[in-house]
């Protein structure tokens, strides 16, 4: 073959490969998304493009002898919403709320996961100086629109 008529071949392929655009991740499913081990409910909202709320348990330490129990919830504000990117990846850093029997206090957390295969998994860290929540990581299958008891 002659040099321009390789280049030219070269050329067209390129542009096609240009023109073809580029596979983003499927959005995750309106709907919620449970991890029944930690309780941790995980809810997206209508269009897909965000978390509407999340709820886990606070993990602890026991105060005697070693593992872990539950202490109380961590919730995300109604007023915020997490971003889901393109790539099914979120993030948050910024204050929930532990629910512990009547007591109510504020956590600075920091909340990173991602929606693939029908999952959320992620882990959330809370700030030790005001929780003694442990770090906590999530694996919330999908359970539909309204999952019932």
């Amino acid at each position: 073959m002659h040099i321009a008529v390789r280049l030219t071949l070269v050329a067209a392929v390129a542009s096609a490969y240009a023109a073809t655009p580029a596979l983003a991740a499927p959005k995750p499913k309106r709907g919620t998304y449970i991890d029944p081990a930690l309780q941790a409910y995980i809810k997206v909202g209508a269009r897909r493009t965000s978390i509407a709320s999340f709820q886990t348990q606070c993990v602890v330490p026991l105060t005697t002898g070693t593992g872990t129990t539950l202490g109380g919830t961590l919730t995300l504000p109604t007023t915020k919403r997490i971003a889901i990117r393109s790539t099914g990846r979120f993030k948050y850093e910024g204050t929930m709320t532990q629910l512990y029997g009547s007591d109510e206090i504020a956590v600075k957390v920091k909340l990173e996961g991602r929606f693939l295969n029908g999952k959320a998994t992620g882990k959330l860290t809370a700030d030790a100086a005001a929780s003694n929540c442990l770090q906590t990581k999530f694996s919330a299958r999908y359970y539909g629109v309204n999952p019932q008891g």
